[in-house]
């Protein structure tokens, strides 16, 4: 009876997710960046447009970025081995640990400037800064968040959805280990071995994308 007072009239609010996915587009005669939605690209002449990649914007979380159209697979570098499966750290790591720090461009440019030794040809952050850094963890967790999104927009524009089993961080956890997120696992984890390969998706800034009203 209390039970049934205590929820009489009650409705659950569900909160609004004010983020936008979008596809940043380009025009080739004059470079104009466009951010565009699903229904608005199908307007556009794709022979005087590329695509630049897929837009997650929320300006409340101050989250503006543009997901490369393309995926690799590289190693980090030079590496110890893998970290034992009975090792403390992994046994205690968190199941899901939350990642809010979009600093992946600074962590980016820390790598290569701290750890030289790492960065052989073709590595995750040699090959992530061609387009424009390797997402933190905290930008890597919005894009998991948005997979399928991106993967509709991907599919929309021929592009390369969200195909790989785990993807490189550039936030590090410590001098020998970087975070990954395992698609397997559904978790960020930091036991593989910097010479592991694994995806990575590289990112870089959206602001430059101005959004078309429909």
């Amino acid at each position: 009876m209390a039970e049934e007072i205590l929820n009489e009239g009650y409705e659950p609010v569900e909160i609004e997710d004010s983020t936008k996915k979008l596809i940043g587009i380009r025009k080739k005669s004059d470079g104009t960046l466009l951010a565009v939605n699903k229904e608005q690209y199908a307007g556009y002449d794709k022979r005087s447009y590329a695509v630049d990649g897929f837009i997650i914007r929320n300006e409340d979380e101050d989250v503006n970025l543009l997901c490369s159209t393309t995926e690799s697979v590289v190693t980090f570098g030079e590496g110890p081995a893998d970290i034992p499966e009975t090792d403390k750290r992994r046994k205690n790591a968190p199941a899901n640990p939350t990642f809010s720090s979009l600093d992946g461009e600074w962590c980016t440019q820390w790598q290569l400037q701290n750890h030289p030794e790492t960065h052989e040809s073709g590595c995750a952050i040699c090959e992530a800064v061609k387009f424009g850094w390797l997402p933190s963890n905290g930008e890597m967790a919005k894009i998991i968040e948005y997979a399928e999104d991106i993967n509709d927009l991907a599919e929309t524009c021929g592009a390369t959805g969200l195909n790989g089993l785990a993807y490189w961080c550039s936030t590090q956890y410590d001098k020998d280990y970087m975070w990954c997120y395992d698609t397997l696992l559904k978790s960020f984890i930091f036991w593989k071995s910097k010479t592991t390969q694994m995806m990575i998706r590289p990112v870089k800034s959206a602001s430059d994308y101005i959004e078309v009203e429909e």
